[in-house]
């Protein structure tokens, strides 16, 4: 049985990002070199945007070098990790000194015992993205649209690919993407590139035969396991705040995101500012009389800030944008501090705020987005639900140093401010806040709005981007469908168990 998602209308101006390794996204600052273009060919040139045109990508005059070609397949160089931010303090604090004799590294955390998984529910995910030549601004003698192919030489197109999270795990062997140009299949083999930030793995597909294009789609499927989640709060009171680094994936979080810690503003990536969301740290804490947040348990700082975006910011709509047939294009986002300024956002841009609150407040977050599959019995899935949507909530990291183990806690805002306007108690224990009856049908896909690394896209973010040769169109359309199904199990339980 198959869900669909709605889709959407209604775009914005196309990004390029830009990610830098520290506490600024200045376009002085080189970034980490990454992989996407094709072997032996420069990075694109990205056409300058027209303010009045949203369909034609933006150029936030990367720094990176043009003429260095980059090696396809590898992954991006590695930066160092962020140190401990201080509840409350930003998190480019500079890195201290190295000691002089280093202890050496710990083993990798294990999976903590913090967040039980219930209710495993095994699911397919399957996503088509569309992109289409826009010619909606060219006419022919008769005044129809003139819709003109796009020349290319190579591109390279990414969508992310994610292995774990909190409450689900992929099954890496049975993930599969085919693309097709003007409707016909042309490759489906592709690479995972890993070693982005929050955990992201980006599945990339080349096109090394140039051509012409009318559309270009991906037809790509996950199989995975997702779980309902239960929070053991009271015992994850009795974790401190580490004395050491965090966690490598952990401590990755840290890293500026673009419509976390920067936006785009004419063509330009441009950092938020941080003045509200430490403003509203500092005030929060003097309201509950805490004057040393260190001192305080992380899922303490990290339930205040919860309950205090659930009092102070009104749910806004979806974000969802839609292209002039009814298409899903993307999720339009608002800066962290204007929503909490105005007290309004979209629930996307609540889930935004609070991954910008955790991260200055020295927690490692991520924004996970999934697909709402909907209700349903143990067979089927209940495709008659009316609110097909993407979803998206936070996780933070929960890192027991003593035992050396990790847990990413879920936390849906959306869910905890439609249950009451006002948050319970502190002392009570919350649904949605770590406990989650619902993940096991919404299974994710993505840590960021936008791939963490140089590519284009077109209109609001829709997760994917891509390298184009010589450069990329100046005008397109992107549209996104998502479905889900209950996986079958094939060659028995057993098997698919050992295939994660």
């Amino acid at each position: 049985m198959r869900i669909t998602s709605g889709v959407g209308r209604g775009v914005m101006a196309a990004a390029v990002v830009v990610m830098l390794a520290g506490s600024a996204l200045a376009q002085q600052q080189r970034p980490p070199r990454r992989e996407l273009p094709p072997r032996n060919q420069p990075p694109a040139q990205n056409p300058n945007q027209n303010p009045q045109d949203p369909n034609q990508p933006a150029d936030p005059n990367q720094p990176a070098d043009p003429n260095q070609p980059q090696q396809p397949g590898q992954p991006p160089a590695q930066t160092p990790a962020p140190q401990n931010p201080a509840p409350g303090t930003p998190s480019s604090t500079p890195p201290a000194a190295p000691a002089t004799n280093p202890p050496p590294p710990r083993e990798a955390p294990k999976l903590g015992t913090y967040v039980e998984r219930t209710n495993p529910r095994d699911m397919t995910l399957s996503i088509r993205l569309e992109l289409h030549s826009d010619g909606s601004h060219q006419t022919d003698a008769r005044g129809m649209p003139r819709i003109t192919p796009f020349a290319y030489d190579t591109f390279a197109l990414v969508f992310p690919f994610i292995e774990e999270t909190g409450s689900s795990k992929a099954i890496a062997a049975e993930f599969t993407g085919t693309l097709h140009i003007n409707d016909r299949p042309v490759t489906s083999q592709y690479a995972i590139l890993t070693g982005y930030p929050s955990g992201t793995n980006l599945a990339r597909w080349d096109m090394t035969t140039g051509g012409e294009a009318r559309q270009v789609h991906l037809e790509a499927s996950i199989p995975m396991r997702c779980w309902q989640t239960k929070f053991d709060e009271a015992a994850a009171k009795n974790v401190p705040w580490p004395t050491g680094p965090w966690p490598a994936e952990a401590a990755s979080t840290f890293t500026p995101e673009l419509y976390v810690e920067a936006g785009i503003v004419d063509g330009v990536v441009t950092p938020y500012s941080n003045e509200f969301v430490d403003k509203a740290l500092e005030k929060w804490y003097k309201e509950e009389g805490i004057t040393d947040p260190r001192k305080v348990p992380p899922v303490m700082i990290a339930k205040l800030i919860a309950g205090k975006v659930w009092r102070d910011v009104q749910p806004n709509g979806d974000g969802m944008t839609f292209t002039r047939t009814g298409q899903l294009s993307g999720i339009a986002l608002q800066p962290p501090d204007l929503t909490l300024r105005s007290g309004r956002g979209s629930y996307h841009d609540m889930t935004v705020l609070m991954t910008a609150l955790m991260r200055r407040a020295g927690l490692p977050t991520r924004c996970v987005i999934g697909y709402d599959a909907g209700s349903g019995d143990a067979k089927f899935l209940d495709k008659r639900r009316s609110a097909k949507e993407l979803r998206s909530w936070v996780e933070f990291c929960l890192y027991d140093e003593a035992k050396n183990t990790v847990n990413w806690v879920p936390v849906d805002i959306v869910k905890l401010r439609r249950m009451s306007s006002r948050p319970f108690p502190f002392t009570r224990e919350w649904k949605y806040f770590g406990t989650h009856d619902e993940l096991d049908r919404v299974p994710p896909f993505a840590f960021q709005f936008h791939p963490p690394t140089d590519v284009v896209s077109y209109g609001s973010p829709g997760f994917w981007g891509w390298f184009v040769t010589p450069a990329a169109p100046a005008r397109a359309t992107q549209s996104l469908d998502f479905s889900a199904t209950l996986t079958p199990v094939r060659g028995g339980e057993q098997d698919r168990n050992r295939r994660r």
